[in-house]
């Protein structure tokens, strides 16, 4: 069974940069101009939240949002909704929408170019605790197809992936590593051809 909802978190590069209040105008701006993927609704503020949600960008199948979860700011966007396709092709739709975020993120004028993203290290969520139970056998399972993508994306870079958390009350979580990774760009492309290589 493949996950219905799925995550990927890159975070920023100089946290004390960002200011989270210019982020708000700029999320509503997402949802007039259909700025990224997804059908946008809403904009809701968590950050009196420690290590919550922080500001968010509710959509009726994905959601974006800087994240400061775990105490790492980061874009984390959510693919809340079930489409056809096995694991890698959903990753390849996952990964392309968060990074397009990313870049769209770091080219608003308004913010100042001060968002940037590290891009040698990820985190991976599935996010659906019926399909994806946060065990070994289950990060055993999805390893293979896992690792087929994340190849693909850094091709010609070392990487390593890991299971992140081993607290069943957790959703299963894998952190990539690629020390040398390409920029936002190259990666999005990547991305981009395994979406279009399963349709």
């Amino acid at each position: 069974m493949v996950p219905h909802r799925i995550s990927v978190k890159y975070c920023v590069t100089e946290p004390s940069r960002v200011d989270l209040d210019a982020l708000i105008p700029v999320f509503h701006r997402w949802i007039q101009q259909a700025a990224v993927p997804g059908m946008l609704i809403d904009v809701a503020d968590y950050r009196h939240m420690t290590n919550g949600p922080g500001v968010l960008l509710v959509g009726h199948d994905v959601d974006y949002g800087m994240d400061l979860g775990g105490g790492r700011l980061g874009l984390l966007h959510t693919s809340k909704r079930s489409s056809a396709g096995q694991l890698s092709e959903r990753l390849a739709d996952v990964f392309n929408a968060g990074l397009l975020a990313c870049r769209t993120l770091s080219e608003e004028a308004a913010l100042g170019g001060a968002i940037r993203f590290h891009t040698d290290q990820v985190e991976l969520t599935l996010m659906d605790r019926l399909a994806a139970p946060n065990r070994a056998a289950t990060f055993a399972e999805f390893r293979e197809e896992i690792e087929t993508f994340v190849g693909g994306l850094y091709e010609g870079t070392s990487w390593s992936i890991e299971r992140d958390e081993e607290d069943e009350r957790r959703c299963l979580t894998v952190r990539i590593s690629a020390p040398g990774a390409p920029n936002v760009q190259t990666l999005m492309e990547r991305a981009r051809a395994g979406v279009s290589s399963a349709g």
